[in-house]
Formats: C-alpha cells, structure tokens, sequence
C-alpha cells in the first residue's frame, strides 16, 4: 500500500507487530480506480450562492465611555474574532488598544466596566486600560494554571467585583482596585475545588453595597451582599427555602437605595420583589397574577421615583406596569391592547423625563409609545407604519432630551430616528442604509453632544457611527473592516428528499429558513418567518421527511415549525409556551418513521418532558411528566428502535436509566434499573444493530459496560467486561464510541488513558480487541470519528507517529493508514467524515494550505484536497458538510464571499426514479391484544444513476402491527431524492386456541332419589390476545342426576379460536338409613351478607351415631359443625357476596350414610333502578288525575308505589308499571314513585309536573 502503512497481528498476542510501511501489493493487487469514481474524485467545487454580499462588518459591541472616548470591542481581522478599541467620534481618533488577541470565546475582550478612570475587561484573565495601548495590561493572572475566566464585572464605591475560577476554589467571588495585590479572592461561598462554583448572576451596586445572587450548595441561588470582606458577605435571604433557586432571570433595576428584581418564591410564581439589602427589607412587592404562574415581570427601568416594567396579570396579558416601591402602588399603567393577548411592550428607556417603549395594539400594530406615569398619559407617539403595520421601535439612548431610536416604515428599512415625544417631534434621523434593508442601528450610548451607535449601510458592513440628532451631522466614524467579506453564515444543513434545507442570513429577512436544489435558482427564500430584519433563528431537523424547526417569529416566541418547503406550508406545529418572549426552543427532534416524532419541550408547567406530534396542532402532546412540576425530566438521547422511542431521562430520585415509550403515559415506562437503587447508570451512545440496541451504561460496581436490550426488563444484559478476570480495575476505564460495521459492532475502551480498538457481535465469545496504542492520556490517541463504508471502518487516531489521521479497519487482520496527509507527528486532524456514494469527503488541514476539503476512496492515491478555496496557508474552515440530491454541501469562507453555501459536483440532473419491488405479503402470529411486531425481506430497489437507493418503509419495520391487515409502503429514494414507492400488505392473525385446563373431577351423594345440585369449581382459561368466554354443559349448579355425567367446557376467543376439555360428575345414591338433617328457614331474600344458619342433625332410629356435620356455600370448602347432644343441634354464620347462593346442611354417620338438606338465598344490595317514562319534567297536563308509568329494574321481586296511593309488585324485578293517581291540586305538583325490592333496598323518584288551571 504506497505511501501507508499496514498493521497486522497474532491471534495469540492481541498487541500490534508493525510489519513496514510502503506498498505491500502487487502491481496486479493495485486496482485501477473506476472511471466513475475518478470523475467524482475530480468533481468541481462551486458557490452555490452568495447571501450576503458586500463588505465585512466590525460589529461594534461591549460600548463604555471613558472620559469624552469610546471603547468598545470590534471584529477586525478575517477570522471574526474581536479586538479592543477606543474612539473619540473621528476617524483619526479611532483606534485598537492592543492586541490583536489570540483568537477563542474566553481570550477576546468582553465585559468592559469603567470603574473611575479605568475600563476593566475580561479575556482569559482580567485586564485594565486607561485608554492608551501602554495602559492596557494585564490586571493578574488569577489561576496560573489555566484560565479563571473573569465574568460579572461590577463597580461598587471605586472597587470591582467580579467572578473567576482561580483553579483551587472554583468560581467564586473576588475585587480588584487595578493592582495584583489588590486583586483578592473575596469569599469562597461554595467551598472546595471539585465544586460546581457559586453560580454567581446578577451583581449590582446599591447604595455602596453589592448585592448578587449565588449558591452555597444548600440554599440555592439565593441573594447575598458583600462589603468586600469575607465576613461582610453574607446570605441576604433565602427567599425560596431548601435547595431551590429564588433566582429566575436578570431582570433587575436599582433606584433610591433599593434593588428590584424579579424572583420565585415556589409559592407565588415569577414576581416583581424589592430588597435594601436586610432579610426585613427584602420582600415580594405584589402578586401580580396570583397563583404560582407569575407575571413574570421584565425590563425594568427606573425614571424619578418609580420603577416601569412589563408584567402578565394573568388576564390583560404582558402589559406596561409601574411601582413607586409599594404594594398599593404597584398598579398596571395602561391595557394598551385589551384582552389576554397583551401589547407585549419592550425596550423600555426613557429620556427627559418620559418613558419610551415599543408596543401593539389591536389598531396600529408595534408602535413607538410614551408614559409619563398614568394612564392618560400613555399614549402613541406616531404610526411610523401606518395601519396594522408595525415599524418595531427599538428605543436607544437619550441624547439631550431627544430619543434616539430604531424603526421601519413603508419606505425605508430600520433606520435611525429621534423623537421629543410628540408626532411632529418623531422624524427619520437619516436612510443609512437606501432601500428597504435598513442599516439596523444597535447599541448607542451618548457622548458629549452626539451619540456613538452600530450599523450597517450595506457598503461597509457594520461599523460605528455617530450623530448629533440630525442628517448632516450623522456620519461613518471609520471603516474597521477593509477585507470584502460578509457572511451569511448558512447552518443547519438537512437533507430532506433530495432538496437541502438551511438557515441563513441576509440583510433583507435576517436569520431565516432557505431550500436549495444546489443552483442559485433553486435557492430560496421559504418564508420570512419574523418579518424584516429580525431573525427567527432555531435548528431544523429531518423526521421522517418532514423539515421540523425551532424558530420565534416575534409572536409565539421560541417554538416547533413544520414546513413542506413552501412559503403556505410552512406553520406553527404548536404554541408550547404561549407568549412572544417566554419559552425555551424545542430541541432533540427524531423522526419514527411512521409519520410522527418525539421532542423535548418546555411548556412553562411541567418543564422540560417528552412530547409527542403527528405534524398537526392537535397531535402534538406532552407524553408523560416524569417528573411533576417545573424540573422536569430533560430526556436525552432519543433514539427510535423497532417502532419504540428509547431515551434515558432524569427522574425524581436523581436515577437515570434507560426508558422507552409508545407515545402513551402507561406505555412510558423504565427498561430496567441496571444500576440498583438511585444510583445512575448513565446510559449513553445507544446504537441499534441486528435487531438489539447497544448501549453503554454503569452497573453497580460503578464502571462502564457495554449492555445490549430487546425491550424487555428480562432481555436487558451486559454484553461482557472485557477485562479479563482476577484483574484489578483500572483507574480509569471506559467505553465509547459504538459504531456498527463490517462484522459487529465496534468501539473504544481506555484502561489507565490507554485506548484500545474493540469489536463484538453481541456475546462474550465475540468481543475481541482488535488495536492496542501506547498515546496514554492523549485525546487524539482514542480512535474516533467512526464511519462504515462498505468493508471498511475508517475513523481518526494518532498512533504516536503520523499524528491525528485517516485509517481504516476491515475488522479482521487489517488495519490501515489510508494516507499521510501532513507528514510528522503533527498530522492533518481530519473532521466531519461524510460519505457521498463510496467516496468520503472530509476536512483535513496538510501545514500548508490550511484546513480545506478533502476526500478519498480509501487509497493512497485516491485521496486528495478537492479545492483550495483561500488560497494561501489560511483556512477556509469548510463546514456543514451535508448530503442532499447526490450533492456534497458544505459551508466555507473562500476570504472574499464570507462564509457561504457551497457544493460538490454539478446540481441536480438525475429526475429518474427509482423501481422498487415490494416482498409477497406477510401473515404473522399476535402476540398480545395490541398485535405483533412484523418483519420482511428487503424490498428490491434499483437506479441507473444511485448504485443502492435507500429504502425506508411506513410504518417502520420492527414495529408493533395491530391487529388485521396494515398496508405497509416502501418507498425507494436515490441520491437526487427521486422517489418510487410500492405496496404490501402485513396480516396480524390470530389462529391460536385459548389454553384451557378442566377441574378435577367431581363426587357427591345424592340428597335425595332425583340426585343433587351440584356446584364445580370454574376451569382455567387464558389467551394472549383477547378474552375468553367460557361456557360449560351442564352448567354449575344443575340438578345432576345419580350415576356419572360428563360436563363439557368450552373456551372461546374473540377471534373464534376454540378448546375444549371435560371431566365427569358423579352423584353416589344417597344411603337408605342416613341421619335426619333439618335446616333452620333462611330468608329468600335479605341484605345482610352476614347470616346465621342453624339445623338439627340426630341419627335415625336405630341408626349409627353423627360422626360430622357441616354447612356449604355454593358447594365451596365445608364449614364444621357440632351437633348439640341433646337435640343435635347446629349453629354457624355465613358470609356472603351480593348473589344467588346454595347453603346446604349435610350431615354422616358411622356407617357412612349422608343426608343433605339445601336452601337458596339471595344477598341484594343494589337498589331498584326506577325511570318515570310519563309524565315528562315539567309536562303541563290539564287534570290531576294522572297516568304514571316507570321502568323498573332490579333483580328480586320488587313492589312499586306510585304518590303512596297505587302499588304494583314486579315479580320478575325488571319491567314496567302504570298507575292512575289523583294529584288533587294544581299547579306545580311533585310525583312521587317509591321502590322497595324483596331485600328491603328501596329507591324514591320525584319529578314536578304543572296541572293546568280548570276550564
């Protein structure tokens, strides 16, 4: 094998021998590529569509004011990442400080906060500058073994408090006055080092002391203050007691000493509080929606001497409210839009001396309003959007009583406007950006005079500007950002048969859904789901082929979409969460194959818990809450397997095993507790392969396994622990990795960090190590990126000689290095494995042209960089690479488009479908009421272009079938998405007779020459699928009579399914000398279920002596008695069931004779059931003199009074009595119908009927 290098090795040795590298084939073995393969191999690269031309955007972000200077943080180089900079309002005075920063989310400046002189910022470390770049240093390098990640960055009284991991405590809370020495750890309030860190949010300066929220460990996330000593920091109040959180959301605003912020009590919901600081200071200002669903108040704003918010009384909905920091003062300021669904206002600031915020009406849409703190004082500023239309005023900052804000009208995009708070007042500052993009202006704060601001003129990207309010004096501070690069970014790239679907954004709709066939023609726009310039966002997801998205339209908020790719079918699958800015987005969507799919969501009640949908409104159903209240379960790993979603949730004791559902609450149920008692067993990387779902999960030695499950508690095993017995456990051990391939089921273990090759077919026979490396404690060293491809698994690992690169196993002898693209021990680090066809294209960076695509079709020379699109040795990071039409799609920044939508090869041209051969039609055995779980053969799919089409079917093979017949289509899909379905048909039978067992036979003594009446215990009959009716001949409790009877049972299914079996009844002729037996009279008929029964039993004359006597019930067990001496008499107390029963007195004597005596009594404790048929309700009669008729149901004899005049008796129990009253009065008169069956049980009846005035 050129240019590779081939590993073998003894079955007896299970390590390595390296036998050389180079070519160890023949130039025969050495097989040409095939020409069709070759042409995909050399297959051109190209730009599917540059969404977002023009020039880069610096972004501006993270403003402060530093004296009369600016400095914020901007995005100046290719790569993205930012940089710190200062600004006087000129272009000459517009500079970086320092830098540039290595690139990374924790190494770039952010969280920039004056304190006195000094802006501080935080990188990896916290730093300082005084606004020169020799003043811009770092402060102290707080955890010197890596980074401490300083957050929060608050000034209280000249000093800063902030939040770092200093590698010992963990993060905790620290200050700093700008020097090392003065940069101190404050109080470690959650201690020790493996702790998760006090959870810091929220710091804030009021009236000199910080107040913030953090958990200890024990009282959750609760409101502390600091001094900035140990002891002066301590817990404010532990507003929600025990473990849980007060804390909610940063929704906070300080005014006059007092801090307002929204918390939850676990009582009252999210609602607006107040604290000065002390535990008596500290306390829910109002209920506003009482109960525990909060009003959720936000965006608090103080102004004078009230603080505004928007909240949700639960009936006006999220309306504007004000406080003056008193209950009785704490009132709504206006219901703008009447009804539940609320004006949603937002953006609240305020500028010379009134409030401005966005809000909708029922006539106007989203306008700019305005309060000065009553109701007729909140009023519209201007329709900038006339009619329903909105302009979506984003108000910014004030500058010298004018109102600086952003919005749209029918003309220009969102621009920059300014309003004193009158109409006339409310004007378009300037059209930045001509036409109707709009610039969108962010991020203003105001300078001396004039205002700094973020936006974009579609000419040179996002850049800072300025403005003194008017047209002329708003101008371009400078151009940050040279390089004509201006990305779209597209993510989320699915495949949906055949027509790729993703997100991307563009100055016209923002961050929107698009579809593509792989040509600038067929790349559209599906629907501008948040109109104009904001984005609706969210990841789409392939279930079943449905393209399913979460995405907030500015209405619903985060939610689950559907879409068939056009504009009208794309929809709301279903508001979760109602309201526009509640929710958390639907995620983790998997499709069953049958047309519905499972989700996680959050609906606000139940938290984060299993969900169910078909694609409609009313499909789409929470599946269990597993864990009541808000909590929730936060299911993971949803994987569907044979027709059953598998998914290991959190439950209530903190166990997390596996689970698996139906789609109903009873059907939702735990697998097995594989680790017992509360411990987790973790399960993870759950795999189906050859009918069993593999998994890894803990047993209760606390390491890892591989387990393997057919769905049952039974059929859920460990596969094997592969270290061998009598071996003490390593340190560390793991499992990872599984992946299906050639010959099992392959993956990874680590003992002590050193990563070794597996493979298994399910049994400890078959688990064999395969590759042992000696990188211990490497993460490269562990084989990852895993991908079959015919007889080949290739996947990624540094051998300690060739560095992170591409090999491949046939799982048996061979494993290969497929090539050495960056020769060293650096390696090329190939990512993102995808196969097209028996190609796999991959990112691979080779030292000298950066990352870029790669592919190879597992040779030396096969494997090649497809295209290098930044030229040079930077990188043009390809990403997304996705599959969609026989296309290779794939994001990339070629250092002129931005990064964009790129692609493989040609577009579509393949419009040929598949043919596909359905198997014959299939009979399988229920198993269970529900049906059966049905297999086939593969259906037979071929294509001229696609060597194998997929096949899917509908419903799922694997799955439950009911019983009958279920059409089952199994459609055929090459790789341009093409189509061709077939038809079969599943047959769920039931052909298997119930099991039946007969009792034993019988024997009794006739009472008397006729024979006797015989009472035989019930046969046992049972049916997997349905119940069974069993009937016998004759029935128990005939008069049998004296000599042997067959008595034959039969069982019968719902299907008609038959058995039968028979024993004998023999009655014995009763002896001619037996005793005398006499029964005490038992009632025919009573309520009591308790009786006394009572008889005399004394031998004949000259007869034998009693040897026993005893009373039966039903022919059950006897119940002894002794007969008195005297007069032979006998006494017990039955207990007896509602029914007919046969009580029966026998008694024998020495010699064997046997006389019974029997009698029946019937236990009734059920009243008459009693209708009065005429007269109606209410009927208007004209006489008195009425005819009643009722229906009478009961099951003893039954007497009927009708108005205590008339009475009936109902011999049967059941029938239908009439009676002629005379009701004597007029007017509304009640009737009244009495029934008392034999036992006593009795049922009244009354109905009013009107007797009409005489003529």
């Amino acid at each position: 094998m050129r240019n590779g290098c081939l590993w073998r090795w003894g079955w007896s040795l299970a390590v390595l021998v390296g036998v050389g590298c180079g070519d160890t084939r023949t130039q025969e073995e050495a097989a040409p590529i095939p020409v069709s393969t070759r042409q995909r191999l050399e297959a051109p690269v190209s730009l599917v569509k540059d969404f977002r031309p023009g020039d880069a955007s610096a972004s501006p972000s993270n403003p402060v004011r530093l004296g009369s200077s600016l400095l914020f943080t901007a995005s100046t180089g290719t790569s993205s990442y930012y940089e710190l900079w200062k600004s006087d309002g000129t272009e000459g005075g517009t500079m970086r400080l320092g830098g540039p920063w290595p690139q990374g989310s924790y190494s770039e400046p952010r969280n920039l906060t004056r304190v006195g002189n000094t802006v501080f910022f935080s990188r990896d470390e916290l730093w300082k500058s005084d606004g020169t770049e020799a003043g811009t240093v770092l402060v102290k390098n707080i955890n010197p073994s890596g980074d401490s990640r300083p957050e929060g960055l608050t000034a209280v009284n000249g000093t800063l408090f902030f939040v770092a991991d200093d590698g010992t405590t963990g993060q905790e809370l620290w200050k700093s006055d700008g020097t090392p020495n003065g940069t101190v750890l404050v109080k470690d309030i959650y201690p020790g080092r493996n702790a998760p860190g006090a959870s810091f949010s929220g710091l804030r300066d009021v009236n000199g002391t910080l107040l913030f929220f953090a958990n200890n460990g024990t009282t959750g996330h609760e409101l502390w203050r600091s001094d900035g000593t140990a002891n002066g920091t301590t817990l404010v109040k532990d507003i929600r007691p025990g473990p849980n959180s007060s804390f909610s959301v940063i929704a906070s605003v300080v005014l006059n000493g007092v801090l307002y912020v929204s918390l939850d009590d676990g009582t009252h919901g999210i609602e607006l509080w107040r604290s000065d600081g002390t535990p008596a200071g500290t306390f829910l200002l109002k209920d506003i929606q009482p109960g525990a669903g909060g009003a959720l108040p936000i965006t608090p704003v103080a102004l004078g001497s009230r603080v505004f918010f928007t909240a949700d009384d639960g009936t006006s909905g999220r309306e504007p409210w004000v406080t003056d920091g008193t209950p009785d003062g704490t009132r709504r300021l206006k219901d703008i839009f009447p009804g539940a669904t609320g004006s949603n206002p937002s953006s609240l600031k305020t500028s010379n001396g009134e409030l401005f915020f966005s809000a909708t009406d029922d006539t106007h849409g989203t306008e700019l309003w305005t309060s000065d703190g009553t109701e007729a004082g909140t009023v519209l500023v201007r329709d900038i959007q006339p009619g329903t239309g909105s302009a979506s005023p984003v108000p910014l900052v004030d500058l010298g009583g004018v109102l600086l804000f952003s919005a749209q009208d029918d003309v220009h995009g969102k621009e920059l406007w300014k309003s004193d708070g009158t109409e006339a007042g409310t004007v378009l500052v300037q059209d930045i950006g001509p036409g109707t993009l709009g610039s969108g202006p962010t991020l203003a704060v105001a300078g001396d005079g004039f205002a700094w601001f973020s936006a974009d003129d579609s000419v040179w990207g996002r850049e800072l500007w300025r403005t003194d309010g008017t047209g002329a004096g708003t101008r371009l501070v400078r151009n940050l950002v040279t390089s004509p690069v201006n990305s779209s970014r597209p993510v989320s790239l699915v495949d949906i048969d055949g027509t790729l679907f993703l997100r991307a954004s563009t100055p016209e709709f923002g961050d929107e859904p698009w579809k593509s066939r792989g040509t600038p023609g067929s790349t559209e726009l599906i629907k501008d789901l948040w109109p104009g310039l904001m984005s609706s966002g969210g990841f789409i997801w392939n279930v079943g082929g449905k393209a399913v998205f979460s995405a907030n339209d500015g209405v619903s908020g985060p939610e689950a979409w559907i879409t068939d790719g056009t504009a009208a079918g794309t929809r709301l699958l279903k508001d979760i969460l109602p309201g526009p800015t509640n929710g958390v987005a639907p995620e983790g969507f998997v499709g069953m194959g049958d047309g519905t799919f499972y989700f996680r969501a959050y609906d606000g009640t139940t938290g984060f818990e299993l969900w169910r949908s078909d694609g409609t409104e009313a499909g789409t159903t929470l599946v269990l809450d597993l864990i009541p209240g808000p909590g929730g379960s936060a299911p993971q790993s949803l994987t569907p397997f044979n027709g059953t979603l598998y998914f290991t949730p959190f439950e209530a004791t903190g166990d997390l095993e596996l689970w698996k559902t139906d789609g109903t609450p009873n059907g939702t149920v735990r697998v097995k507790d594989i680790r017992s008692g509360n411990a987790p067993s973790v399960p993870s990387d759950l795999t189906p392969y050859e009918g069993l779902l593999y998994f890894v999960a803990y047993d209760d030695t606390g390491v890892p396994f591989i387990h393997r499950t057919d769905g049952t508690e039974a059929g859920t095993v460990k596969v094997t622990d592969v270290v061998p017995t009598g071996t003490v456990r390593p340190f560390e051990y793991s499992y990872d990795y599984l992946t299906p391939g050639q010959g099992g089921l392959y993956f990874t273990t680590s003992e002590n960090g050193v990563p070794m090759l597996w493979r298994t077919d399910g049994t400890s026979e078959g688990t064999v190590r395969l590759l042992s490396l000696p990188r211990k404690w490497f993460s490269d060293a562990w084989p990852k990126q895993w991908l079959s491809v015919g007889p080949w698994l290739y996947f990624v690992v540094d051998d300690g000689t060739f560095g992170a690169e591409l090999w491949r196993t046939d799982g048996a002898q061979a494993v290969e290095l497929v090539k050495d693209i960056r020769p060293g021990t650096q390696g090329s680090s190939p990512e993102k494995l995808t196969v097209l066809g028996d190609l796999i294209y991959f990112t691979a960076d080779d030292g000298t042209s950066g990352r870029e695509l790669w592919v190879t079709d597992g040779t030396p020379e096969g494997t090649r960089r497809v295209a290098d699109l930044r030229e040079g040795p930077e990188s043009s990071v390809p990403d997304q690479l996705t599959v969609s039409g026989g296309v290779l799609y794939f994001t990339a920044d070629d250092g002129l488009t931005g990064t964009e939508l790129w692609r493989v090869g040609e577009g579509i041209d393949d419009t040929t479908p598949p043919s596909v051969t359905c198997p014959p039609a299939v009979t399988v055995e229920a198993t269970s009421g529900a049906g059966a779980t049905a297999t086939w053969p593969d259906a037979v799919a071929t294509d001229d272009v696609t060597p194998t089409p997929q096949v899917s079917y509908s419903p799922a093979r694997g799955g439950p079938f009911a019983l009958g017949q279920t059409a089952v289509t199994a459609t055929a899909r090459d790789e341009a998405g093409n189509t061709a379905a077939c038809v079969f048909t599943v047959a769920v039978v039931d052909t298997t007779a119930p099991a039946l067992t007969c009792p034993q036979d019988v024997t009794v003594v006739a009472a008397s020459a006729e024979g006797a009446t015989v009472s035989y215990p019930a046969a046992s009959a049972t049916d997997a699928v349905s119940a069974v009716t069993v009937s016998y001949r004759p029935a128990s409790g005939s008069l049998f009579p004296v000599g042997q009877t067959l008595t034959v049972v039969d069982a019968r299914d719902a299907a008609g399914n038959t058995s039968t079996c028979g024993f004998h009844v023999t009655v014995q002729e009763p002896p001619d000398d037996g005793p005398h037996v006499t029964m005490c009279n038992l009632p025919r008929y009573t309520q009591e279920t308790t009786l006394m029964a009572c008889g005399w039993s004394t031998p004949r004359a000259g007869g034998a002596s009693i040897t026993q006597a005893s009373f039966t019930v039903d022919g059950g067990m006897p119940i002894p008695v002794t007969p008195d001496l005297s007069g032979g008499f006998v006494l017990t107390f039955l207990d007896l069931a509602e029914g007919t029963h046969v009580v029966e007195l026998a008694a024998a004597d020495a010699s064997g004779a046997v006389t019974r005596k029997q009698m029946t009594v019937t236990v009734d404790l059920t009243p008459p059931v009693v209708t009065i048929i005429s007269p109606r309700e209410d009927e208007t009669l004209s006489s008195p003199l009425v005819v009643v008729t009722s229906s009478i149901q009961d099951a003893t004899p039954t007497r009927v009074t009708t108005q205590w005049l008339e009475t009936s008796t109902v011999d049967s129990g059941t029938g239908t009595v009439t009676h002629t009253v005379d009701l004597v009065n007029r007017g509304y008169v009640p009737l009244l119908v009495t029934a008392t069956d034999a036992a006593g049980n009795q049922t009244q009846v009354v109905k009013q009927v009107y007797i009409g005035p005489a003529n």
